[in-house]
């Protein structure tokens, strides 16, 4: 199988923490959702695995549907994933770096109330992965590098291996989605309960 497909969160789990207090530097234009597809914005995280996040202004059909490309860099190398977003529903293709564009998810609904949950799952030859994904909290105020975001969504994602009927749970992400900004934080704790973080640093909506 594609190991890539969870690529992001093992990274996350074997890494060890990095702590960054520099003040989160931004520009901020008008945008009336939770994650900004305009081209030329960007975003740059601090900590476990520094990543930026760049609009391309490029778009790629699937099943359909126009998706907007955004350019993944890390350390070793870079990846593109694609985002569509339709009726409070954010459709991912490796937006979060965590696979290519044949792991679809939808990461965010922004339409319904905490507590919501969603399951989704990719089948394998070898194995299956279930995602489920919970609002957590919502129009909460977070604090990150320093800045102060409001209307935040917290995004609970549970990720696990189903082998031979059995689930046996990887980690969880929290994600942090900031009304007008997009991601400004995420958590992973693994299944043996060590936590990682990766922070905004700075960004520009276009």
């Amino acid at each position: 199988m594609k190991f890539r497909i969870i690529f992001f969160l093992i990274l996350l789990i074997l890494s060890g923490s990095v702590s960054c207090s520099k003040k989160v530097r931004a520009s901020l234009a008008s945008v009336s959702d939770y994650l900004p597809i305009t081209t030329g914005s960007h975003w740059s995280y601090s900590g476990d695995i520094p990543e930026t996040k760049k609009m391309t202004g490029n778009t790629k059909s699937f099943d359909g549907k126009i998706y907007h490309e955004v350019e993944n860099t890390f350390k070793d190398g870079t990846t593109r994933g694609y985002i569509y977003k339709e009726n409070g529903n954010y459709h991912s293709r490796g937006f979060l770096g965590s696979a290519d564009d044949t792991l679809k998810l939808v990461i965010l609904k922004d339409n319904v109330v905490a507590g919501t949950a969603w399951h989704q799952t990719l089948e394998t030859p070898r194995m299956s992965i279930d995602y489920k994904f919970t609002i957590d909290k919502k129009n909460i105020e977070a604090n990150v590098n320093g800045g102060v975001f409001e209307k935040v969504i917290v995004v609970k994602m549970e990720v696990g291996l189903i082998l031979t009927g059995t689930l046996r749970p990887l980690a969880t992400v929290y994600i942090y989605f900031a009304y007008g900004i997009g991601i400004i934080q995420s958590q992973t704790i693994s299944n043996k309960g060590s936590s990682l973080y990766s922070k905004l640093e700075s960004y520009e909506i276009k």
